[in-house]
């Protein structure tokens, strides 16, 4: 009985091994698939125009409600002065 206990364990980790490595194969070729992908020209230049558009309308954003704080903080002010 117990000889069936550790073979049954010792099995359990053979599989957890396997798993763990056909995990790895998924990530490889994931991976692989994503450098692929990410060679392409037409990819470059369009991953590169989303990301300008991205931080151009976040600056944009950012720069006006700093502009609008700044613009309310100044007119109470001016108000007391």
């Amino acid at each position: 009985m117990m000889m069936m206990i550790l073979l049954v364990m010792a099995l359990d980790m053979v599989e957890a091994v396997v798993l763990v490595e056909d995990l790895g194969v998924e990530v490889v070729n994931w991976w692989r698939w994503w450098s692929w992908r990410r060679r392409g020209r037409w990819w470059r230049l369009w991953w590169r125009r989303w990301c300008w558009w991205r931080w151009r309308c976040w600056w944009w954003f950012w720069r006006r409600k700093r502009w609008r704080r700044w613009r309310r903080f100044w007119r109470r002010q001016r108000w007391r002065c």
